[in-house]
């Protein structure tokens, strides 16, 4: 996959490869999913917050100079001058082609994003919806994500899921999060006979 924004190189990676892209603008930037897939141009429709910062409203998508699709992006905190925005390329449900990314949110700690799936039959995108930051694991075929929550990342979820009839589904969950009595209770799910069901409980000591 290639990122390119016109007049300054910023990014490129072989096609899978899991890389991150730090833009200050896209006008536009070149999206190519694959070798066998044509060059798409993305450009953010953006709008001024009140504070000074700058928020995408859309990612218009256009092909050989005609455009072919918006994205909406709702949900985005605004960038800030001296701040970039940030896509993301993976092959998220491991076809072959790149998907696209958009962090919508970017704290010290956790960062979300608008996904969307690229469908090699149309050379269009699809709404995978806000997660958490994904990171891809071609081997497992599996998604995952993970919360710091504070506490010195003592409180925390971590999640893995795969896809079901073009869909995510969460395979895997642990957590964990402060008891009242003191200390941590940790939580572990995995989905079992079509339903997450508990299979691990404890309780874990705070470090001295």
């Amino acid at each position: 996959m290639l990122w390119r924004w016109i007049g300054v190189f910023l990014l490129s990676g072989l096609t899978g490869v899991a890389t991150a892209g730090p833009v200050q603008d896209c006008q536009p930037c070149v999206f190519k999913a694959a070798a066998d897939a044509p060059d798409l141009s993305l450009s953010f429709q953006l709008r001024s917050d009140p504070g000074g910062g700058r928020v995408v409203e859309e990612i218009i998508v256009q092909r050989a100079g005609q455009e072919i699709q918006r994205l909406k992006a709702p949900g985005m905190e605004p960038v800030f001058p001296g701040e970039t925005f940030l896509l993301d390329e993976q092959d998220l449900n491991f076809d072959g082609y790149t998907d696209l990314a958009l962090a919508t949110v970017r704290g010290v700690a956790n960062t979300v994003a608008l996904y969307w799936l690229f469908d090699p039959s149309s050379n269009r995108f699809t709404s995978l919806g806000s997660y958490p930051w994904l990171t891809a694991d071609a081997t497992r075929k599996r998604l995952t994500s993970y919360e710091r929550g504070g506490d010195g990342g003592l409180i925390y979820t971590s999640t893995e899921y795969a896809f079901d009839n073009h869909s995510l589904t969460i395979m895997r969950r642990e957590r964990q999060e402060r008891r009242p009595q003191g200390g941590y209770r940790k939580v572990v799910e995995e989905r079992r006979d079509g339903k997450l069901q508990i299979v691990q409980q404890q309780t874990v000591k705070p470090p001295r």
